[in-house]
């Protein structure tokens, strides 16, 4: 799968400058698990839970740990000229997502950021 970044990028975040992601080959692997797993999401016109993403990348990350994991591909996303995927991941016990989300998700926008 071809992406805007590669395996020891710098990543910046816009919407979170003093953090940004640096592409390990953990988050490489789980990004390019999670992605193509968030495109049939969103064909599906459906959402994954913040667990179900978690054991799509195999436990890479931990559920509330995804925030760095969703930044780099909602980058990637914007990288391409899409809305982002991000806003598809939300909590099971609201169906809404993180509160580290900025923007409106119901638009498939917005950004994640640490609050």
């Amino acid at each position: 799968m071809m992406t805007s970044f590669t395996l020891g990028d710098v990543v910046d975040i816009p919407w979170r400058p003093e953090r940004p992601v640096t592409v390990n080959a953990n988050m490489y692997e789980a990004a390019v698990r999670l992605r193509p797993a968030l495109i049939v999401t969103a064909m599906r016109r459906s959402t994954l839970t913040y667990g179900e993403a978690e054991m799509l990348i195999e436990g890479r990350y931990i559920a509330a740990g995804l925030g760095s994991l969703l930044d780099l591909i909602s980058v990637d996303c914007d990288s391409r000229g899409e809305p982002s995927l991000a806003a598809l991941v939300v909590r099971s016990d609201t169906g809404e997502v993180g509160d580290s989300f900025i923007g409106d998700a119901s638009a498939g926008g917005g950004v994640r950021t640490l609050v």
